[in-house]
């Protein structure tokens, strides 16, 4: 692999993509990849929803370039969008995303001295058909955690970009879940996956086994990833800086409403067993009625399904 010296003209580093589930230890897991001296970590950002996107015209650019710089979170990339423009003006007509990504990855490496993989810090887990098209031979790391854990960490966070709680609906939260099950199973893609616990209890360890995957060197830079990170996304990961903390991997079982509990472990009982995760006995009459069926119904409206077949499965279990 032919390596970058700070040269926004020299080849493309290799990228490395990234999947996982909001609140899955992403962030802290990026933070530590950062230190090696040959990775450089990119802020997150909403790019991904552009893999899409074909260019035709000059309009086509500029649109895209709106968007992306309407984004607190790009513009902590520090890419002069100028200089961006430029050179995404010199490819010719039509070109895809891969051409586009490819532009925005030099410029952001080109920051560094010896830089041979980026990695991209924004999930693609949505996406993977579109980058696997794109980029066959990236490495594409998954992280994933409990996804009770996950859930209670998304009810207690506020996400200023939205102004209220991060959480989403619980059955559609176990549905990503289940996928990444499937993903990992399937091994379709050039993959690493990461448990986030084991991170937190081993991260050394899981840190060298990625660093002989990739065949980086034990090189290591001084840069803070904290500090690259959008304000709002520095009020997301205030403890981005602070030990890792062992005694926080279980205090769902004592935050979570047993309500989502059932939830998730009713939908995603297999999940949870493939990934060992033990599954709890919850009491059916601590079930909050109210929130079971508020989670139900709107995830009826959400995926415009058959409520039936949900209710059906649910009273089973009750």
């Amino acid at each position: 692999m032919e390596q970058m010296k700070g040269d926004k003209n020299g080849p493309t580093p290799d990228i490395i993509f990234y999947a996982y589930i909001s609140r899955s230890g992403s962030t802290v897991f990026a933070k530590h990849l950062n230190t090696f001296k040959s990775i450089a970590v990119t802020p997150e950002s909403a790019i991904y929803s552009l893999v899409g996107n074909n260019f035709h015209t000059d309009e086509d650019i500029h649109e895209v370039l709106n968007f992306l710089y309407s984004d607190e979170r790009f513009l902590t990339w520090n890419i002069d969008r100028d200089a961006l423009y430029d050179k995404l003006s010199t490819i010719h007509f039509p070109f895809t995303f891969k051409e586009f990504h490819d532009v925005i990855i030099k410029e952001f490496a080109g920051k560094y001295e010896d830089i041979g993989y980026v990695l991209s810090k924004s999930s693609v887990l949505t996406n993977l058909n579109a980058i696997y098209r794109f980029y066959p031979n990236s490495l594409i790391i998954f992280i994933y955690r409990d996804v009770r854990a996950v859930c209670n960490s998304l009810i207690k966070t506020y996400n200023p970009h939205i102004k209220r709680s991060m959480k989403g609906n619980t059955i559609m939260l176990s549905l990503h879940f289940n996928r990444l099950r499937k993903l990992e199973s399937k091994k379709k893609y050039h993959s690493y996956f990461v448990k986030y616990e084991d991170f937190i209890l081993g991260s050394n360890y899981i840190l060298e086994n990625l660093r002989k995957k990739i065949q980086v060197k034990k090189e290591y830079k001084n840069d803070d990833y904290s500090n690259i990170l959008s304000e709002n996304q520095k009020k997301l990961h205030k403890n981005l800086n602070k030990p890792l903390d062992i005694k926080r991997i279980d205090v769902w079982k004592e935050e979570l409403d047993p309500t989502y509990i059932f939830l998730l472990q009713l939908f995603s009982r297999r999940s949870l067993k493939y990934f060992g995760y033990e599954c709890i006995t919850i009491d059916v009459k601590s079930i909050n009625l109210k929130i079971l069926f508020s989670e139900v119904l709107e995830f009826f409206f959400y995926k415009k399904m058959g409520v039936f077949f949900i209710l059906k499965g649910l009273f089973r279990k009750l």
